[in-house]
């Protein structure tokens, strides 16, 4: 268990942009260098437990009102198979129970000035945390959604090394900010 955060001044608040987990924390840290910042967690697997048990006894690194956001740099495990170039798929169980799904299609990570999304780049997933279900793919499997979200920034490196038809596991690492819906909290107060 973490001790207290790092103060900030009144008014300021620990928020980064997608480009700048993925610029100013993500790629540092995979080039070796610990974030310079008490506010993000690099100490654990975010497929080892349900997202309640990771945070457990963590301040969130953005607390505002209703909203709180974990920030992690963790692993994820990417399969690759028999299904051609480019087929990759994350293993997205957890230990624990329960799964993480692709909520919205994958999106590029543009820079603010750019009107359009370039090619290739960076990758953010929106992913949720589901408990139970069968065997089954899809919405109708049984499984019950719970109210934790997941956004898995990705850096263009590692999306290209996907797409280059290795088999078998690659061990990506992977920038997460982690949270309760918005709409979850504000349907229960």
């Amino acid at each position: 268990m973490a001790g207290p955060l790092q103060a900030l001044p009144p008014g300021v608040y620990f928020n980064p942009s997608a480009e700048e987990c993925v610029r100013d924390f993500l790629r540092p840290w995979i080039a070796g260098v610990r974030p310079g910042t008490d506010r993000i967690i690099d100490d654990v697997d975010i497929y080892s437990e349900h997202p309640a048990a990771l945070v457990r006894g963590r301040e969130p690194g953005l607390s505002r009102g209703f909203e709180h956001k974990w920030f992690l740099l963790t692993h994820c495990v990417c399969l690759s198979g028999g299904r051609g170039r480019g087929k990759v798929r994350v293993k997205r169980d957890v230990a624990t129970g329960g799964n993480w799904r692709v909520e919205q299609r994958t999106k590029n990570i543009a820079e603010r000035d750019q009107e359009e999304e370039p090619p290739g780049g960076d990758r953010r997933r929106t992913n949720g945390f589901y408990l139970g279900g069968g065997k089954g793919k899809g919405k109708n499997d049984g499984a019950f959604k719970t109210p934790w979200l997941m956004e898995e920034l990705t850096t263009e490196e590692e999306e290209a090394a996907a797409a280059g038809g290795w088999r078998g596991e690659r061990i990506v690492k992977v920038f997460c900010k982690l949270y309760v819906s918005l709409l979850y909290t504000s349907r229960c107060v």
